[in-house]
């Protein structure tokens, strides 16, 4: 059952990968995301964290591996409708992919809330703590690297593991904040485990079925420092007899054109 899991993970990204290699960009209702110089190219798995996170109340966002710029442009079509005072500030490694995001954003209707920074997030550092902390982290802990340094480097944690990522975001986070993450689910319980350490707890998460014959794959996880002793469990299937879920479409509307 373990092996089936991963099989169909696996598949699932790499079916991702090749629907987006051929692909310069990708078109969104409100906005265009441009991704020939990204490791990672636009995938499921940020479309559904940027249309699942709680962006309410939240003026300071930060983006960790903003990779094309795709979640930091999501969250600020989100909070658009909500308030015009916030700002996103959207942090990478790698630099051509900071090129990219700065190019995506630019062509964005909110350049001016959005700020692309080229800088290993573990020197990063801010006077002004953030509401929300947004990110699709590298996961394939223990796995085969993939081809391409680019691509490695945004794929794994080679330069940033989960302890490390967790230990920072607490530095950065502010006492009522909520951070965000989508995760294959087999490293859900690790990531909690190593969360729950270091001060953070459970406000939500949803498992994400492909289909509905299937197990869960993926897992979009909500914490904070403050206790929520009620946290909100919820699962999400993507697709049900060929066709996307109206529970997908709902969620996704605002952003895919063709919902």
């Amino acid at each position: 059952m373990r092996v089936c899991r991963i099989s169909l993970f696996l598949y699932s990204l790499i079916f991702d990968y090749l629907c987006n290699m051929s692909n310069e960009y990708f078109q969104f209702k409100r906005f265009l995301v441009k991704q020939s110089s990204s490791g990672m190219k636009v995938g499921t798995d940020s479309c559904l964290l940027g249309s699942w996170v709680d962006v309410k109340n939240c003026r300071r966002v930060l983006d960790i591996g903003t990779g094309t710029g795709i979640l930091a442009l999501m969250c600020a079509q989100r909070l658009e409708s909500m308030t015009l005072d916030f700002e996103i500030d959207a942090v990478d490694i790698e630099p051509r992919a900071v090129l990219q995001a700065r190019e995506n954003v630019l062509s964005s209707p909110w350049a001016e809330h959005i700020h692309v920074i080229c800088m290993d997030i573990l020197n990063y550092q801010s006077l002004d703590k953030y509401d929300l902390i947004v990110c699709n982290p590298p996961y394939f802990e223990d796995s085969l690297k993939s081809v391409g340094e680019q691509r490695t480097l945004a794929r794994h944690n080679i330069s940033l593991n989960f302890s490390d990522l967790i230990n920072k975001v607490s530095n950065l986070i502010s006492q009522e904040g909520n951070f965000s993450v989508v995760l294959p689910i087999l490293g859900a319980a690790h990531f909690i485990q190593l969360a729950l350490e270091q001060g953070f707890y459970l406000n939500s998460r949803t498992d994400v079925q492909t289909v509905e014959r299937k197990s869960p794959e993926r897992v979009l996880l909500s914490f904070s420092k403050k206790e929520n002793p009620n946290p909100k469990f919820d699962k999400l299937v993507i697709q049900r007899e060929g066709q996307y879920t109206q529970d997908f479409q709902n969620l996704t509307r605002d952003f895919y054109l063709n919902f």
